[in-house]
């Protein structure tokens, strides 16, 4: 028998969140979650709840690696319901009377048969998950459910750049429905800071104490280096850095006059140095650092001048900074996005947006979404090996 006790409890919820479910079909009922455990929660046991069970197999331990599972249930998966918070196995999952120990064969009695050879197929008692707050109605063992992959990041913080509205407020949200704990940060300036207020005040609703909201303008580095203080003071340090803030000034070199290049120079590039130079400061190692390039920097739009050398340096700065910042572990990297749905955008002339949507192979523009959920997988461990890059998303448009 392979006991669960307090120290090995911690492997078992791993195994939990990798697709694994507590059954066992000879008795009923099987398990029956306390309400609000977490653990419960985690396994998927609800009312009237589906339930994708493999056939019996053993573990030969609790901390087996998770990549061993496909060997030790490698039979197609069967199906299970919940119903009324218990487990409750479809008759073609319970062992068939052809088994050499089922009881119609002089086998153990019907109250006792459990399809597993006792030498190979441990079971768990159930005394032994008092600790993990399951209330079990007898012996069960291990059963897998297909393995998936999450994104899980829980205790880690994130700080977003002109997040109060469009792109930045999506990927606010997305980290957030991540687990991160989010600060949105906005200029000041016009309904920045109720948008902002809202945006915390939803994610907070959500989670409390997740969100906070920071006025900076990220062209000032003084106003910059006070935020990333704060964010110190408040969350002991920073895993996320998410460069997004930025302004369009629109003209023809002939006609841009100096203050609408140093306008957008000063947020679109000299913030996103300011911004990493103090986030540095207080970033965790093996964090990430995700900076807006755009699709502009690649096609050099008609009067971009300004706008597309800004986003040009920011994916530049991001190759740098990946050599700088490697020897701690932390990853910088840029996207540049296409068209993407926004209320920036929408104040481009319809017979522009027609002329840009002929360049687009997919034949639409994106979604705020889309792009967030790009900085999401950036900022997740499945990007580990990933630093100094710029994703392009932008439909396929190559101009």
């Amino acid at each position: 028998m392979h006991h669960l006790t307090r120290q090995n409890g911690a492997h078992l919820i791993k195994r939990i969140t990798a697709g694994v479910a507590l059954q066992r079909p000879d008795v009923q009922p099987l398990v029956k979650p306390r309400v609000g455990n977490p653990i419960a929660k985690a396994l998927g046991i609800a009312h009237k709840t589906k339930l994708t069970a493999l056939p019996w197999r053993g573990l030969h331990s609790l901390k087996e690696p998770i990549h061993h599972l496909e060997k030790l249930w490698p039979r197609p998966a069967q199906q299970g319901v919940i119903v009324g918070g218990q487990a409750q196995l479809q008759p073609q999952d319970r062992p068939s009377q052809q088994h050499p120990n089922h009881p119609a064969h002089g086998g153990a009695s019907k109250q006792d048969f459990a399809p597993r050879q006792p030498a190979a197929w441990p079971a768990l008692q159930k005394q032994d998950l008092a600790a993990s707050g399951l209330a079990i109605g007898s012996a069960f063992s291990l059963r897998p459910l297909p393995l998936m992959i999450s994104i899980d990041l829980q205790g880690k913080t994130a700080l977003v750049t002109g997040a109060s509205q469009g792109i930045g407020a999506q990927v606010a949200r997305t980290l957030h429905r991540a687990g991160a704990a989010v600060a949105i940060n906005h200029p000041g300036v016009g309904n920045t800071a109720n948008d902002a207020e809202a945006l915390a005040g939803e994610l907070n609703r959500l989670r409390p104490q997740s969100a906070l909201v920071l006025a900076a303008d990220v062209a000032k580095p003084a106003e910059v280096q006070s935020m990333m203080q704060e964010i110190q003071r408040q969350w002991g340090g920073l895993d996320y850095l998410i460069n997004n803030a930025a302004i369009i000034r629109d003209r023809t070199i002939a006609k841009m006059d100096l203050e609408q290049w140093d306008a957008v120079m000063a947020v679109n590039l000299s913030g996103v140095f300011y911004c990493c130079k103090y986030a540095l400061e207080i970033m965790r190692d093996h964090g990430s650092i995700v900076s807006f390039g755009s699709i502009a920097a690649l096609q050099g739009f008609f009067g971009q001048a300004n706008y597309a050398a800004a986003k040009a340096g920011v994916q530049a700065m991001m190759r740098v900074l990946s050599r700088e910042a490697a020897r701690r572990g932390i990853r910088a990297n840029a996207v540049a996005p296409g068209v993407i749905d926004t209320s920036m955008a929408a104040t481009i002339p319809e017979s522009v947006r027609a002329e840009m949507l002929k360049q687009v192979p997919l034949g639409r523009f994106g979604t705020t979404q889309e792009v967030a959920e790009v900085i999401l997988f950036l900022c997740s461990p499945l990007s580990s090996y990933m630093s100094g890059q710029t994703l392009e998303i932008n439909g396929g448009w190559r101009g």
